[in-house]
C-alpha cells in the first residue's frame, strides 16, 4: 500500500508533466475509481491546510483558488484514508531523528520525519518527490511518482 507525501498532493492539481506522471502511476497501481484506497497521514492534512491558509492570508483568498480548493476537496474525499499519528509513530519519529542527528545526516523537517514514521509503522511505501528528505531514513521504502 502507498502513503502519499504532501508534495504529491500539491503536484496533483497542477498542469505539468509531474502531475501527468503521478496520475499515470495511480492508474498503473489501480488507485483510481470507486474501490481505490489512497492513504495520507494526518500530518499531511495539517501541512495542506497550513499551506492553503498561509497563502490565502498572504496573497488573498482568490490566489490559486481552483488549485487550492481541489487540494482541500481531495483530502476530504471518502476514498482518501487519513491515518492518525499515534504514539508508536511518535516514538519511531524520535528514534529516526536521534539517529540522523547523531550521524550528522540532514533530513527535511519534523513533519517529514513524522510522515516517514507513519509509512514505516504501517508498512507502506511513501510516495514523494522529496527523495533527498527521505533517503537516509532506515527502514523506509519510498518512490518518486513524478518521474516514470
Amino acid at each position: 500500500m502507498y502513503l502519499l507525501d504532501t508534495n504529491i498532493i500539491s503536484f496533483l492539481f497542477k498542469d505539468n508533466i509531474e502531475s501527468e506522471n503521478i496520475l499515470h502511476n495511480f492508474s498503473k497501481y489501480n488507485l483510481t475509481g470507486y474501490n481505490a484506497k489512497i492513504y495520507i497521514s494526518t500530518i499531511t492534512v495539517q501541512e495542506i491546510v497550513y499551506g492553503i491558509k498561509l497563502v490565502r492570508l498572504q496573497k488573498g483568498k482568490d490566489y490559486k483558488k481552483e488549485e487550492l480548493d481541489k487540494s482541500l476537496k481531495f483530502i476530504n474525499e471518502a476514498s482518501v484514508i487519513k491515518i492518525p499519528f499515534d504514539q508508536e509513530m511518535a516514538i519511531k519519529t524520535g528514534e529516526i531523528k536521534a539517529r540522523l542527528k547523531n550521524s550528522g545526516v540532514s533530513y527535511g523537517d519534523d513533519s517529514d520525519l513524522m510522515i516517514a514514521a507513519t509509512a514505516i509503522e504501517c508498512g507502506f511505501t511513501l510516495i514523494t518527490n522529496n527523495t533527498k528528505h527521505f533517503q537516509n531514513i532506515p527502514g523506509l521504502e519510498y518512490e518518486d511518482w513524478t518521474v516514470i
